[in-house]
């Protein structure tokens, strides 16, 4: 397939032509294409498709952009475009498309130009040019995609237009070259080879006085618009004109001689002093080095723009600059720095204009030739710059508007801008290469601090140090603060400074001065937000858990998702938060702090009371939804309440859904259990924990459990709510009679059977026989087993609980088998059959796995694999991780039992990968099953 943007947009397949007649795949397919092999970040396509103005749900779109080009592509090309973290990217060789082709004849006719090759140099670039249908993407009406790929591929196409002229001029062919050249000053009036070519051409012609009126007119025209003189090399060819000297063709114009000294060009060097201390950026020096190597390859035209941003305090300056004095001496020509103060603190970033006036003085241009509008000095500053290597730093720029007027466009040069916010339109117009900082790992913050202290202090208590960093956030600007607080106040041990730290939170970072105190820096990028978004960041402070998700901030903020999304895109491009994964959204501990404390300052105590129940609303709500997907059956007693009217819980059509929700809130649902019970929200505390039974017993999370279920109890002991109380202790007894702490468990559950019956809730009552009855037959009692077992029976059926009914039975068949009842097995059989009925995948998963276990009892070895084998295949589909292993180690002892060891091993081996993912101690006992010598004494 052939691709052609060197006009009006082409697609060929073989020799069919495909119309891609939609604009956005038009602007998308040329997006890829100009960046290939290159991956394109889905936040840049997005600038790009939609020029500028990407929908909210820009992903989606895109998604759905994407998978429409590709059917226009056909079948057989759909393949070429390729998803590839963190965007796309489109498969297409070397002369496959237009712009690649060009770029290869171009340089092939640099190169035989350098050679002296003049013939082969004019018939090279000559092809080249032939190449050119148009204007570049003539038929794609995208302003921000003509700005960043159409202008650089238009300058070019002049530079190869020029070259191809200066070869043509070396083998004589100036006569014809005179009508051509004309043509091209009037269509480009301020490019100023064409005007020396043509001087040249009508000089060796013999018409010296045309050849001096091009120059004047050149003069006025420069002079007019940008108010500068010709380049120095068409002064010079001016002046051999004059004198009448030898043009001849092959031979290079010559350097004016000049008797009177001529004082060295002055070079300049603005950049501020580095950090003292510098510490880790490893992999994003190595990718500014990258970047400074790929500008020596770069295109004609265009510029190598590093945009550099990170929250506040993260470092950005201190790494730029860190960078630049490094790689100083690659730039020959000098250094110009300046300070754009786009978060100043007295709310003015610097003009463009004004940044400009400092470049022209740092370059020793005269103020007084310094025209007056801004697009007037942007051009000037361009001509300086160009045929340079010079690097320039933009310090602390507010948006991509503040810098694009200070982008030189020479190809020698290196632009970093340093900023608190993604500069996404930078990114997609400029080509600039985004280059995000994050805070600095323990043990290079551990480092930074090291360097500040001096190694003694940190190497004499390193808990002390460790605590420090992590109360700092791990941001260098707060340990560059805690660090000189710790030196103007050496008697007081890092230990204290680090509990002063975590006690008075941010007052400990106020040093005085606006400019390292912490709170004011963060106010600055604060500032800049609109009212919503500064309203979304404030309820921010309040969530209990790591990160969020667009539907929970929706929640919490009470606002609808469009708007409430829109915010977070604006805190994210401020660097107030972070989207660290796909739709989910942190900040570091500092900025919630400073969130907090925003929130405390100006709203309202009703507000935030309102926030958190709307927020721990949420979360239940959403929480049983996922839990009644994964267990539709007994563990369901808390009866679920219809949800207010100002929250909306995710819905789910699966298991698989409700298990992936689960993972992700894991953290989040932890936090929502300790702050609902920490803010007196003491019924969402107890039935939140309640929720995540399911979720932590499969997955084998049994120190979680016992954190949340702890924490249920005390809540509802405190409250003195009963029903709290009897659900917590239920799930206390099934802990401890997991762990084999029988005493402990029979505790529990006796609290929490009296509790169920004084409420009179008699599935309670039942559900607390049932597992009673398990802790039971853990000791070895199978006789009170059975007894719990069948009061469990009686109930559920009293209550008319087809489920519990039926796995009540299912475990009283286990139990009764292991006192030697011959009915048993059929008690175990009805049981799988009714729940496969009823469609309760968990307790048929059960029951199937206690009819193993009373086929094997039994010495039915073959039954009671075939049993074993469908219980753990239904807890595998239910994600039931803990179970499926449980299940397994039993398979492969029924395998072994008969003599099928090699079976028996790859079912062990199963169970002992999903133990290990777990960190599970039961793994050692799956480990002694495939030692070298099995259980019971038979070889492996």
């Amino acid at each position: 397939m052939e691709f052609g943007l060197l006009g009006p947009l082409s697609v060929e397949a073989g020799s069919t032509p495909i119309s891609v007649s939609a604009k956005q795949q038009r602007v998308l397919l040329a997006a890829l294409l100009l960046n290939a092999p290159g991956v394109v970040s889905v936040e840049v396509l997005a600038e790009l498709v939609w020029d500028g103005r990407p929908p909210t749900r820009y992903r989606a779109a895109l998604h759905t952009a994407v998978q429409r080009l590709r059917a226009t592509l056909g079948f057989g090309n759909a393949g070429l475009i390729r998803t590839i973290p963190p965007g796309y990217t489109i498969e297409v060789g070397a002369g496959d498309f237009d712009v690649f082709r060009f770029e290869a004849l171009a340089d092939r006719g640099r190169t035989a130009a350098a050679d002296g090759d003049w013939i082969t140099a004019a018939d090279l670039l000559r092809q080249a040019l032939a190449l050119w249908r148009g204007d570049a993407l003539a038929d794609i009406t995208a302003r921000t995609l003509h700005q960043r790929y159409g202008d650089a591929l238009s300058e070019q196409r002049l530079q190869v237009l020029t070259a191809r002229i200066e070869a043509d001029l070396r083998l004589g062919r100036h006569e014809e070259l005179i009508g051509e050249l004309t043509r091209l000053i009037a269509e480009h009036r301020l490019w100023e080879r064409f005007y020396g070519q043509l001087m040249l051409a009508l000089y060796r012609a013999g018409r010296v006085s045309d050849a001096l009126a091009v120059y004047q007119r050149l003069r006025r025209t420069l002079a007019d618009e940008l108010g500068t003189d010709p380049a120095p090399e068409v002064q010079v060819l001016h002046r051999q004109i004059l004198q009448s000297e030898r043009l001849d063709p092959g031979r290079e114009p010559a350097e004016e001689p000049s008797g009177a000294p001529v004082a060295a060009p002055l070079v300049p060097a603005q950049l501020p002093a580095g950090p003292r201390h510098f510490v880790g950026r490893a992999r994003e020096l190595k990718a500014l080095d990258a970047l400074l190597d790929r500008r020596v390859a770069g295109r004609p035209g265009t510029v190598t723009v590093a945009a550099i941003d990170g929250s506040a305090g993260v470092g950005k300056t201190a790494f730029a600059l860190h960078w630049a004095h490094q790689a100083a001496s690659r730039f020959p020509d000098g250094q110009l720095y300046v300070n754009l103060r786009g978060f100043d603190p007295t709310g003015q970033p610097l003009r463009p204009s004004d940044a400009l006036r400092t470049f022209f003085a740092a370059l020793d241009f005269p103020p007084a030739r310094i025209p007056g509008t801004l697009e007037a000095q942007a051009g000037l500053y361009r001509s300086l710059l160009a045929g340079k290597r010079m690097l320039v730093v933009l310090d602390n720029a507010r948006d991509a508007d503040q810098v694009r007027s200070l982008l030189p466009a020479s190809p020698g040069c290196l632009v970093l801008v340093t900023s608190r916010r993604r500069l996404t339109g930078l990114i997609a117009t400029e080509g600039a290469h985004r280059l995000p900082l994050d805070l600095l790992s323990p043990g290079e913050a551990r480092e930074l601090l090291a360097g500040q202290l001096g190694a003694e202090p940190v190497e004499r208590d390193p808990d002390a140090a460790a605590a420090l960093v992590e109360a700092c956030a791990r941001l260098p600007l707060a340990l560059t603060i805690a660090a000189a607080y710790s030196a103007c106040n050496p008697q007081k041990p890092l230990a204290a400074i680090a509990r002063q730290l975590r006690e008075a939170g941010l007052n400990t970072f106020a040093t005085g001065d606006p400019a390292t105190d912490i709170r004011t820096v963060f106010s600055w990028s604060y500032a800049t937000l609109p009212a919503g978004a500064q309203r979304t960041f404030r309820f921010l402070g309040l969530h209990p858990g790591p990160d969020i998700t667009l539907p929970a901030a929706a929640a919490l903020t009470d606002t609808d998702p469009a708007t409430v999304d829109g915010h977070l895109e604006h805190l994210v491009q401020a660097q107030l938060l972070t989207e660290e994964a796909p739709g989910r959204y942190a900040f570091h501990d500092l900025l919630r702090a400073y969130a907090t404390e925003q929130a405390r300052a100006r709203d309202n105590p009703i507000d935030w009371h309102g926030a958190l129940r709307r927020i721990f609303d949420f979360y239940l709500c959403t929480a049983r939804e996922a839990q009644s997907m994964l267990r539709p059956s007994i563990d369901c007693l808390v009866p679920p309440s219809p949800p207010r009217p100002d929250v909306v819980p995710e819905p789910f059509t699966d298991t698989r859904q409700a298990w992936a929700w689960f993972e992700a809130e894991h953290k989040v649902l932890l936090g929502v259990v300790t702050m609902a019970a920490r803010t007196g929200f003491d019924v969402h505390t107890w039935q939140v924990a309640w929720t995540l039974v399911t979720f932590f017993e499969r997955r084998g999370h049994w120190h979680d459990l016992a954190v949340v279920q702890r924490t249920a109890l005390d809540t509802a002991q405190r409250s003195g709510d009963l029903a709290g109380q009897a659900h917590a202790h239920h799930m206390l007894g099934r802990l401890y009679a997991r762990r084999g702490d029988h005493e402990k468990a029979g505790d529990h559950f006796g609290a929490s059977l009296e509790q169920f019956r004084q409420l009179g809730d008699v599935v309670g009552q039942a559900l607390g026989h049932h597992t009673f009855a398990e802790v039971h037959e853990r000791a070895g009692r199978d006789r009170k087993a059975v007894a719990h077992a069948e009061q469990a029976l009686e109930l559920f059926s009293s209550a008319g609980h087809e489920i519990g009914k039926a796995q009540a039975r299912s475990a009283l068949g286990w139990y009764r088998s292991r006192l030697g009842d011959r009915q048993a097995r059929q008690d175990c059989e009805w049981a799988v059959r009714r729940l496969a009925e009823l469609g309760d995948k968990p307790g048929e998963a059960e029951a199937w796995a206690r009819l193993g276990a009373v086929h094997h009892d039994a010495g039915q070895y073959p039954e009671a694999a075939r049993c074993f084998r469908r219980a753990a295949g239904l807890f595998r589909q239910l994600g039931a991780r803990y179970c499926e292993a449980a299940t397994l180690m039993r398979l492969g002892d029924a395998q072994q039992a008969t003599g099928d060891r090699p079976a028996a091993r790859e079912s062990w081996r199963g169970a002992l990968s999903l133990l290990d993912d777990l960190g599970h101690p039961d793994a050692e006992q799956v480990r002694e099953r495939l030692s070298p010598v099995a259980v019971r004494g038979v070889p492996a």
